[in-house]
């Protein structure tokens, strides 16, 4: 009877709750400052993003799920402007082109590399990376900026939302 511990000594009080992507991003949505219509366009957005992070629906799919409730430039408006600037940056893209802008426009680094970046991105002409860093060197820039620009974007999740899991803890109010 001596040898029993108190009941409850080694019980852990800790209780963690795992966040969804869905969940983290609409939770996000309490910090803009958005209407009541941005709200249900974006709630709308966000369960067209699948476990990737990827938009998995057209912006006219989205329209239609809608009943045509919102038109299609509201929809792009709230994607552009409300899901691109949510945590984990990168999601609600459409190619990877656009996961990669998404990531680097809501980074920290210098602006002429944000620059640069968008601009091999939105080159449709040339797909081939010497023919990129030629073009790069012919316009003035060294083969290091070439590098550390590259680097950047090597830098970059293709899957932003796919190992997304947030852990919260949750304290408990009453101990008995």
């Amino acid at each position: 009877l001596n040898n029993e511990e108190p009941i409850g000594q080694d019980f852990n009080f800790d209780i963690e709750s795992k966040a969804t992507l869905r969940e983290t991003l609409i939770k996000q949505l309490d910090d803009f400052k958005i209407n009541k219509n941005q709200i249900e366009i974006s709630k709308l957005i966000i369960d067209c993003i699948d476990e990737s992070g990827r938009l998995a629906n057209e912006i006219n799919e989205i329209e239609e799920i809608s009943n045509f409730l919102f038109k299609e430039n509201e929809i792009t408006d709230c994607l552009v402007n409300i899901i691109h600037k949510l945590k984990p940056y990168g999601v609600g893209y459409r190619d990877y082109k656009e996961c990669i802008k998404i990531q680097i426009n809501n980074s920290s680094i210098s602006k002429k590399k944000k620059f640069l970046i968008n601009s091999i991105l939105s080159n449709e002409k040339m797909d081939d990376i010497k023919q990129i860093k030629d073009s790069f060197l012919r316009q003035g820039y060294s083969e290091k900026i070439f590098n550390d620009v590259l680097d950047e974007i090597k830098n970059c999740d293709l899957s932003p939302g796919l190992n997304f899991e947030r852990t919260e803890f949750i304290a408990a109010d009453l101990k008995i």
